[in-house]
């Protein structure tokens, strides 16, 4: 029927769509590699939904045919879905953040993607044609990242890793593992006859293989070299004769690479690589290493409290800030992600949830493994690459965390194991849509009576899904980077107004961060009207407030909070969000430092003392934890246990003005003296220190060193000398001030 055809034919250019996904990026939005590419893919698939929810209504051999991989995905939804309802804060589980953009609307979306996809491709033919698509796609990224290789193009994260349009070096990675391991996949299962193509799939294997080398990526890189190891470690156990001697020798050569690099890996060839170097470094002592056992350790007490069901989809900073270790402040301030599939699956959902999740790989593997009795040796070969590429992404994903682009081809891979391999496969004759047999039971009258309500239903379904869980957070991420972009204070505001008008959706909390910045300013900013800086703190309270009532113990929120009321001058409401804040996470140095640098500076020096000193304690290799216990020290008095608390090592503490303002504060100018004879010894071509010496001994009356500070300059620094003499008549005849 035309119209059964006309509907599928429509899934299908959304479904082949989706491969371009990955090309998309929104400059005009908040997070433009991260939102472009989610919002196109969820517009795609909210609207294929109202399209396929009418065909499977005419058809129903659209509907997704029963397969372990349909359900283990199902029962992965299903624990998605309670842990959000019943976690920690199911309004972030559901909408996420600009940053991530997961959260249980991620994972509906994902879902629906593959039913659509395995309901209406059914045959191995039109699978074969998407993974070419996506190929085709992979082959325009990478040519991208090449321009970037060569200088012709920016590299938008760092200097040296490319990430082409994917933004980050670990996305792109984790976007061309996929791809390597696909055009092997294609490479063997195209016929021997057609040379060209076969050929055309090794170089493109190469050059992908070149501009993964230079992501730098460890994590993917390793898994690759996993995959590798496992392909021919399962080919040389199951397989005799030639099969097993090839694979010998090639697994041979690698562990040979393998060992050589690590003999040379403290060469300095190895070691000044910006890649090769990454590896090298790898040790567990590495601080990269050390903080993720760090945050895996944090990772299974949270779990630990929450075995079930966990916390809910993105509630790891609950976890981050409650079993936050002191030892972490090496790393960044805050982290959202456990950095580890297993962690993050057990946080997330429980141990229900991770069993679900690793469901999924057994159904799909065992589908592979268990194949086609009839197969030949390539048919067998073909299922071990499928195999093997699910185990280097589940090994990448030990390392760090997953985003949309990998998802996809993951949900691609998984929906084609489902269809060629889950005995549900057609052939194409029963794959056509010719025209329906009268009075079949599989479809209905294009005239039925039913018909025009479905349609509306489907179309009520896919306009509100598109506009609620779309559209709105589009203009909020757009209107987001109008308002912390250049304009007039009143366009800000106006823009901030807008953004909060939308109600509950994703990006809300960026929002609101973002307000308390530019509130900020506006209140510091001597020209802005105090009327207009009444209208900012006013939204920007009650803003904070709605968030506080959604997610009452968000430590960093409260840290934020406080700090802009603080600079409000609100002191008693300040002292009261940063105390929560440090109760929410209680050994988060930064929030120590904030709430103890607000009690010293309303005199309260005795809590404040107790505050900075349990910040030292709590990591006493934490140098500004030592110095701002030291500093408050001095400013109470305890100058005897301030050098006790700074030490010996006082050189590296002689770059920090805070310490000679104090000391000229208390008029200790031999220490003022100590201070700047050290900065120009360490900067001895720096005059600004020789300068600020000169001036401090003319303060104490001491014209006589000041001269000879600046005579020995300028015999070091000739160009010095007409600036040094008239430095030198002024302190002669007095007329520094």
């Amino acid at each position: 029927m035309i119209l059964n055809k006309t509907l599928r034919y429509l899934l299908l250019l959304g479904i082949f769509s989706i491969t371009l996904v990955p090309l998309f990026v929104a400059s005009s939005m908040y997070f433009p590699f991260i939102t472009g590419k989610n919002f196109a893919f969820r517009i795609v698939v909210e609207i294929m939904l109202g399209l396929w929810l009418i065909l499977i209504y005419r058809d129903r051999r659209f509907l997704p045919k029963k397969s372990w991989v349909v359900v283990s995905l199902s029962l992965y939804l299903l624990m998605a879905t309670l842990a959000t309802i019943f976690g920690e804060n199911p309004a972030r589980s559901f909408w996420s953040n600009f940053e991530r953009m997961e959260g249980l609307l991620a994972y509906i979306h994902n879902y629906l993607f593959f039913i659509i996809a395995v309901s209406v491709m059914k045959s191995r033919e039109i699978w074969r044609w998407l993974l070419s698509s996506t190929v085709f796609i992979s082959v325009i990224i990478s040519i991208y990242a090449l321009f970037q290789f060569l200088g012709k193009l920016d590299i938008h994260q760092g200097s040296t890793r490319l990430d082409a349009t994917l933004g980050n070096a670990a996305y792109l990675a984790n976007y061309l593992l996929f791809h390597i391991f696909i055009l092997v996949y294609l490479f063997f299962t195209t016929s021997v006859k057609n040379k060209m193509l076969r050929w055309f799939y090794v170089i493109l294997g190469i050059f992908e293989l070149a501009i993964l080398y230079f992501t730098a990526t460890r994590g993917a890189i390793l898994g690759l070299i996993g995959g590798v190891f496992l392909l021919l470690l399962l080919t040389a156990w199951k397989r005799t004769g030639r099969s097993r001697k090839i694979s010998l020798i090639i697994l041979g050569v690698l562990s040979l690479g393998v060992g050589v690099f690590w003999l040379m890996r403290a060469t300095p060839f190895v070691v000044n690589s910006p890649v090769l170097g990454r590896f090298a470094s790898i040790s567990l002592t590495e601080t990269t290493t050390q903080s993720r056992f760090l945050i895996w350790n944090m990772s299974l007490q949270g779990f630990k409290e929450h075995p079930v069901l966990g916390w809910g989809p993105e509630n790891y900073p609950l976890i981050f800030q409650k079993y936050y270790v002191p030892e972490m402040w090496k790393q960044e301030p805050w982290f959202d992600r456990s950095h580890n599939v297993v962690f993050d699956n057990l946080v997330n959902f429980g141990l229900l949830g991770l069993l679900a999740y690793l469901s999924i790989f057994f159904t799909a593997i065992y589908y592979l493994w268990k194949g086609n009795r009839n197969e030949n040796d390539q048919g067998w070969f073909a299922r071990l690459i499928i195999i093997c590429l699910l185990s280097a992404y589940f090994f990448q994903n030990i390392f760090v965390f997953d985003n949309l682009t990998s998802v996809i081809l993951f949900y691609i891979i998984l929906g084609y194991v489902h269809t060629v391999y889950g005995k549900e496969e057609l052939t194409k004759k029963e794959e056509s849509i010719a025209e329906p047999k009268k009075h079949s039971k599989h479809t209905k009258d294009s005239e039925g009576a039913f018909l025009p309500i479905v349609v509306i239903v489907a179309v009520i379904i896919s306009a509100f899904s598109v506009y609620y869980f779309s559209w709105r957070s589009i203009n909020i991420s757009q209107t987001l980077i109008q308002a912390i972009s250049s304009g007039t204070t009143e366009s800000k505001l106006s823009s901030f107004n807008k953004i909060f008008s939308y109600g509950l959706a994703t990006g809300q909390v960026e929002a609101r961060e973002q307000l308390i910045s530019i509130t900020r300013s506006v209140v510091a900013n001597k020209d802005v009207s105090n009327e207009m800086k009444e209208k900012f703190a006013v939204l920007t309270q009650k803003e904070i407030g709605k968030q506080l009532i959604i997610s009452p113990d968000d430590a960093r929120m409260r840290l934020f909070y406080g700090s802009f009321l603080s600079n409000l001058g609100q002191t008693e409401s300040a002292i009261r969000e940063l105390t929560i804040a440090s109760q929410l996470s209680p050994k988060k140095q930064m929030i120590l430092f904030e709430l103890g640098s607000l009690l010293i500076n309303n005199d309260k020096k005795t809590e404040a003392l107790a505050l900075f000193k349990q910040a030292f304690e709590e990591d006493e290799t934490y140098t500004e934890a030592r110095k701002m216990y030291a500093l408050v020290l001095l400013y109470v008095g305890d100058s005897k246990l301030a050098d006790e608390v700074l030490g010996s090592n006082f050189a590296e503490y002689i770059n920090d003005d805070r310490f000679l303002n104090y000391y000229l504060n208390s008029k200790q100018y031999d220490k003022v003296i100590s201070i700047w004879q050290t900065r120009i010894k360490n900067s001895p071509k720096d005059k600004q220190p020789v300068i600020s010496l000169a001036g401090m001994y003319y303060s104490i009356g001491q014209k006589n060193k000041a001269i000879q500070t600046i005579e020995d300059f300028i015999k070091l620094d000739p160009t010095f000398f007409v600036e040094g003499q008239d430095l030198i008549k002024k302190i002669q005849t007095g007329q520094i001030k």
